[in-house]
């Protein structure tokens, strides 16, 4: 994968293992180590293929104390991180958690935006949470459907 990313123009990757209680629960110590033997590989591949630490946090409001005690990265160690939600929360649990994120002076990237039905087809919703300062983020398997090159899908593409 990393010498078809590099073939294909890919030349920074942040690696977002998934930090789930109760699913994904792989020590942060041996995330961390896994990490640095694809580096290493990534190393082999390229000199200038550079892989960057990163997280996918499922919202919980533990994981909302470890991101304040940087218990779990952000992406590259920058002020961004990337926040995964069940794809039944509600609107207003979703528009909570992003709040308290910014709270804490981290700018969340919402995971899978195409994913969840308090925003699908809800282009107030989505402008919204962009205006509050979030970012978003779409799988590619789901940019390349059809349906979403449409106007009416235009906005979750920003």
């Amino acid at each position: 994968l990393l010498t078809e990313s590099y073939r294909q123009g890919v030349r920074t990757i942040v690696s977002t293992s998934h930090r789930r209680k109760g699913m994904f629960e792989t020590p942060e110590e041996k995330i961390a180590e896994n990490f640095l033997q694809v580096r290493e590989i990534a190393k082999e591949v390229a000199d200038d293929l550079v892989i960057a630490y990163g997280a996918e946090i499922y919202y919980t409001l533990d994981a909302l104390e470890k991101l304040e005690k940087k218990e779990i990265p952000t992406l590259n160690d920058s002020r961004y991180a990337l926040i995964e939600f069940s794809m039944n929360t509600p609107y207003r649990d979703i528009h909570s958690a992003l709040s308290k994120i910014l709270m804490l002076g981290i700018t969340p990237v919402i995971a899978h935006i195409e994913r969840y039905d308090a925003l699908e087809n809800n282009e107030k919703r989505v402008r919204e949470l962009i205006d509050m300062g979030c970012y978003t983020q779409v799988n590619s398997s789901h940019v390349l459907k059809p349906k979403l090159f449409g106007e009416r899908y235009k906005f979750m593409k920003k």
